[in-house]
């Protein structure tokens, strides 16, 4: 190895350390569940689990105790929960192009039916602020936002090829202080004002969920939590536990893992500026 090369490799090691920082975990609960295909939080920081036969299970952080449960009454996985209104939950089937709007208690549901006549096909929907529904429709490329008691369309904003290219792998959505956040498989998230107008791309490709803590949005990406100020795009990246690899969610005490196999809760203290 020559003098130049060393010193390449040198400064290649330190930049890929430098960024990550230790923490400290202590596993507190494992909860069973087989085949988990979606998660949320709420404010007051219950946790919502949908899996792959369609039922819906709201648990205690950190007991793991169970708080209700729905049942969907026919096969086929959620795309997404959003419980963070939390009196209203929304949950979204792709198959079946549903989306359900649950009490916090899980125990009554109104379950509405996308217009075909309006919706191609929609990968992903979310539930706005105002009660209405974001979605992205993948038959004519673009975000679109649904009347929730009307069905009548609000927004109808299409993605153009000299923008986003025609290989989008839109999968997730969720609208958070006034923006909202799409993820695309490809190149990263999205993000959008609430007239469906493109802002600006946030750099967290090869993710497929990610949530929000205060003024932070967090995704896994390479096996390592990542951390990102939504305003400065400060990063922070944090190593995760060995048995950690799907999906994530924080709070100040606590990191929440969630795989194909159950839920395991963390007791984990997260800095905040």
């Amino acid at each position: 190895m020559n003098a130049l090369t060393y010193v390449l490799w040198s400064v290649f090691l330190v930049l890929s350390f430098l960024p990550c920082q230790g923490q400290r975990y202590r596993s507190i609960k494992h909860v069973p569940l087989n085949g988990i295909t979606a998660i949320s939080m709420d404010r007051n920081q219950k946790i919502y689990v949908a899996d792959v036969l369609g039922q819906i299970k709201k648990y205690d952080l950190p007991s793991g105790q169970t708080e209700g449960d729905y049942s969907y009454g026919k096969p086929g996985s959620f795309a997404c929960i959003d419980a963070w209104q939390t009196v209203r939950i929304f949950a979204f089937n792709a198959d079946y192009q549903e989306y359900l709007l649950l009490d916090r208690q899980l125990g009554t549901a109104n379950v509405q039916k996308l217009p075909p006549e309006l919706i191609g096909h929609a990968p992903a929907a979310a539930l706005a602020t105002d009660n209405h529904i974001w979605l992205y429709d993948e038959f004519d490329m673009s975000i679109k936002k649904l009347d929730e008691e009307t069905g009548e369309l609000l927004i109808n904003a299409p993605l153009t090829n000299d923008l986003f290219g025609d290989e989008l792998q839109l999968n997730y959505m969720r609208e958070y202080q006034n923006w909202l956040f799409v993820n695309d498989a490809q190149s990263g998230i999205l993000v959008f004002d609430l007239l469906g107008n493109f802002n600006r791309r946030l750099d967290a490709s090869a993710t497929d969920f990610f949530s929000f803590w205060n003024n932070m949005i967090y995704f896994i990406h390479r096996g390592k939590l990542v951390t990102m100020d939504m305003y400065t795009q400060e990063r922070k990246t944090y190593l995760l536990p060995e048995e950690v690899t799907d999906k994530v969610l924080l709070t100040s005490h606590f990191l929440v893992s969630f795989s194909r196999k159950g839920v395991r809760i963390f007791e984990a203290d997260f800095e905040q500026d």
